[in-house]
């Protein structure tokens, strides 16, 4: 039996959430190492705790370079000896705050396969919870669905916990209210967090104005954004089935999905929003990362910077 089978009960599959799958999701959390190999094995990679002459921080481990990694910590000897980048990751990085903000929208009650977009969402916020307490950084969850705003600071396994049954409720709650919550919500930055946490924002981005995004988050108190967004297949491609119909709320209309310039336009709204995003995570000196419903994996979190 391979890793990747070894970890099939993680599934995230369906259209509810069950508080004991996320529960679980601190055993992949913990694991995560063996899956997408991050630290080199031997001594000679630099897998033992030293330090750094002239830096004053203490050096954890290796991990691969992914963008938004300061070049300046890239090890070439290892790069040139592994054909890979990779950079060394110091004590401080351990300790960053870490804030987790997940907003589900009406639009993330969607899914054409395997789950809803909101059902993957919710599995990586547990996901992130897990693993930022494992590596023992100060965190934070807000929970947005709608106008409604839940807060979580977290330091213990109970906590941790709590907000799993949290993360739950919220999403039994976007369930009972997708229809009547707004297209478009505000996203109010917390005047009462200090320091500059590393920002993870979660959503599908469907409904996010983006530019409330830029004036809503200050640039300064921020260290750097990762933008994970969950995307639909149906939203990337028109699938070839006839006259389609479409309704959102009271609004009726039909796609004919034969037609080439419906597909394309289809398409191109979607790339459109794509370099949005990304422009607004480099705006903020961030990532962007986007992955299917229907294709996603865990092995996939060796792309996170986590």
């Amino acid at each position: 039996m391979n890793a990747l089978s070894a970890y099939d009960p993680f599934a995230i599959k369906g259209a509810t959430v069950s508080i004991e799958a996320l529960l679980n999701t601190q055993l992949l959390a913990q694991d995560t190492s063996r899956l997408k190999n991050d630290r080199t094995k031997s001594r000679k990679a630099g897998d033992q705790r030293s330090f750094f002459r002239g830096q004053g921080r203490e050096f954890i481990e290796m991990k691969h370079y992914q963008n938004g990694d300061d070049i300046r910590r890239i090890d070439w000897k290892i790069t040139a000896r592994k054909q890979l980048p990779f950079v060394r990751v110091m004590e401080e990085d351990r300790h960053a705050e870490q804030a987790i903000w997940i907003n589900l929208t009406p639009s993330c009650y969607f899914g054409t396969s395997r789950c809803l977009k909101s059902v993957m969402l919710v599995h990586w916020a547990a996901f992130l919870v897990w693993r930022f307490l494992h590596l023992k950084h100060p965190l934070r969850l807000m929970i947005q669905v709608g106008d409604k705003f839940d807060e979580f600071k977290i330091s213990n396994k109970q906590q941790a916990a709590q907000a799993c049954h949290a993360l739950a409720a919220s999403h039994e709650n976007l369930a009972n209210t997708y229809q009547t919550i707004p297209d478009s919500t505000d996203i109010n930055w917390p005047s009462h967090w200090r320091g500059k946490p590393n920002l993870w924002l979660l959503s599908d981005f469907q409904q996010t104005n983006l530019s409330m995004i830029r004036q809503a988050i200050p640039v300064s108190r921020i260290n750097k954004i990762t933008l994970l967004q969950v995307v639909d297949h149906f939203e990337q491609e028109l699938p070839r089935s006839g006259r389609l119909p479409v309704k959102h709320r009271s609004t009726q209309t039909v796609i004919d999905t034969e037609r080439h310039s419906a597909r394309t336009e289809h398409a191109d709204q979607f790339l459109l929003k794509q370099q949005s995003l990304a422009q607004l995570a480099h705006y903020f000196g961030g990532l962007l990362i986007s992955a299917s419903n229907q294709s996603f994996d865990w092995q996939d979190v060796s792309k996170w910077p986590v």
